[in-house]
């Protein structure tokens, strides 16, 4: 494809930065799916006639299947003679698998004098589509909603049958239960209950609990009671146990606790399990949880205080980290101690559950813990623990991540440190940064201290990336400075960065790089560099980057910009 071909599409000479361009560049990508994935992406930015440009051309794909996802995204914003439209092609595809797909879509947009027609027609297509992938049983279950109940009998006597994969049956009937009555939630409901595998009718009973009653609620707890394995039953009891009245909602708590408890293994099911149930415990129960997370401590190789803390009184969490901490106190420095490797990784995660009394020395203990967690790691947690800390105690954390030896403990951590520090003290986490002595790791640390400079500092960053040898990392760094500058300094430094992108390479990295300055720049200031990004994009060759980049192009031109939108 090439741009100076379409009058439209920038090339060569004058660049036209507009929405109409945008979709003309759109309209001549050379594979149907890629165009398609391009205008739905413009759909949110068109005018109604645009839109209109758009429907004509979606209405034209051959694929049929692109062909629906085009007037799909076109739908909720359809006039009614358009969407007759939609409509009419929908119900001619060639497939019944693609009309199920195209008109179950279209559904909530009709206006109720075409939805009948749709809806029988749909329900006729599930009938006879084959086979029932999970696209086609998504198709039924956005289908169902609007059925009469012979067409839902219709329907499930039909599809279900062909579905071969159990869990992707499990799923359509959990969905389509809540649409039945009679003799078909019957059946429904016992086909459920007798799924074998635990860990299945378990996620399967918790989707049907809400929308039975009686007889069948009854069905679904007994058979969450019957199965074998614990965590399954726990996951089962916890999901199904809000919906059960008063004595039996207690009953199945206590027994999802009692398999969690008795569990010998931290396995993933027994932490959903887990998940499920905390907020339906009180605080004796959570106590007991928090009783058997500790009853092992010297073989535990997982804990679940982080699970528990946001549900746990925050004396009993104390109580319970001070088990695990022993000999040693919160507020002790535990560089060198050898924790379990779960509880150093957990600590500073804790500290906001913990009583306001003890955050402090708790936040003290966890940034102690450089070298027992990576130095990535301690340095995001900074961001939970700088608000408990001193001034002292940060300038203490501040001395720990040194240039040289946890350079990447100062990158991620210069943001939560420049936070909260000043004066002096915020000068010498400036002068560390620029002490660090690999590229990447300076303009990372650069991007984050920016915010927190202010206008007499702002112009050490701009110099330090300014300086940086990669071209890449000097614009990324440039343009995370850019909205931190005084207005009067932005222009230039924007310039800066503009020109270095020229050097980059490949042709998608200098494009992400020109629509990322333009987005740091106020509206008023993109045309320049947006222009230069449109004539970058169309070099991109077709596939899923360009088509982004073909949308974040559309927002930036009409954000806070209309008179674009508006004249096309």
């Amino acid at each position: 494809m090439s741009a100076s071909d379409h009058p439209d599409v920038p090339g060569g000479g004058e660049t036209a930065t507009t929405v109409r361009g945008l979709v003309t560049f759109a309209l001549n990508r050379s594979s149907s799916a890629d165009r398609a994935t391009a205008l739905i992406g413009l759909v949110p930015y068109l005018t109604d006639d645009q839109l209109a440009v758009v429907l004509e051309a979606g209405l034209e794909f051959e694929d049929e299947l692109d062909r629906c996802r085009v007037t799909d995204a076109i739908a909720p914003r359809a006039t009614p003679e358009q969407l007759h439209r939609i409509l009419a092609g929908t119900l001619r595809l060639s497939t019944p698998d693609n009309r199920l797909v195209g008109l179950a879509s279209l559904l909530p947009h009709l206006p109720e004098a075409y939805r009948a027609v749709a809806v029988e027609a749909a329900t006729a297509a599930a009938e006879r589509a084959h086979p029932m992938t999970l696209v086609m049983s998504s198709a039924v279950v956005n289908l169902a909603p609007w059925c009469t109940p012979t067409q839902l009998e219709r329907i499930t006597a039909a599809v279900v049958g062909r579905v071969s994969d159990q869990a992707l049956r499990a799923h359509l009937l959990t969905w389509v239960a809540k649409f039945l009555s009679g003799r078909l939630l019957d059946e429904t409901v016992t086909t459920i209950c007798a799924i074998a595998d635990g860990n299945l009718r378990a996620v399967t009973l918790t989707g049907l609990a809400p929308v039975v009653i009686g007889e069948h609620l009854a069905a679904v707890e007994a058979a969450a009671y019957a199965i074998d394995h614990g965590a399954a039953r726990a996951r089962a009891l916890a999901g199904i146990a809000p919906h059960l009245p008063g004595p039996r909602r207690q009953s199945a708590i206590t027994a999802a606790l009692a398999a969690v408890t008795a569990a010998d293994t931290y396995d993933t099911l027994r932490g959903i399990a887990l998940r499920d149930l905390l907020p339906l415990l009180d605080q004796d129960q959570v106590a007991l949880v928090l009783d058997a997370d500790a009853a092992d401590i010297d073989t535990h190789t997982h804990s679940w205080l982080k699970a528990v803390a946001p549900n746990a009184a925050p004396d009993r969490l104390a109580a319970a980290v001070a088990e695990y901490l022993a000999p040693h106190r919160l507020g002790d420095a535990l560089t060198g101690v050898r924790l379990p490797r779960y509880m150093a990784d957990q600590l500073a995660e804790l500290v906001s559950y913990l009583p306001a009394g003890l955050r402090n020395a708790a936040a003290v203990s966890a940034v102690s813990l450089l070298g027992q967690v990576s130095d990535r790691q301690w340095g995001q947690r900074l961001g939970v623990l700088a608000p408990h800390l001193t001034p002292d105690q940060l300038n203490d954390a501040f001395r720990m991540a040194d240039p040289q030896h946890h350079p990447l403990a100062l990158c991620d951590g210069v943001e939560h440190l420049a936070a909260h520090l000043s004066g002096d003290r915020l000068d010498e986490v400036l002068a560390a940064v620029l002490a660090l002595t690999e590229d990447t790791h300076r303009s990372e640390a650069l991007a984050g201290i920016a915010p927190h400079l202010g206008a007499t500092r702002i112009d050490h960053a701009v110099k330090a990336a300014t300086d940086l040898l990669d071209p890449q990392l000097r614009v990324e760094t440039l343009v995370a400075i850019l909205p931190h500058l005084p207005p009067g300094r932005q222009p230039a430094v924007a310039h800066t960065a503009l020109l270095t992108t020229a050097t980059i390479d490949p042709i998608e990295d200098r494009t992400d790089l020109l629509l990322r300055l333009a987005g740091a720049l106020p509206p008023a200031h993109r045309a320049p560099v947006l222009s230069r990004a449109i004539t970058a994009m169309t070099a991109v060759p077709d596939g899923p980057a360009q088509t982004r980049m073909l949308t974040t192009t559309a927002a930036l031109l009409v954000a806070d910009r209309p008179e674009l939108h508006a004249d096309g």
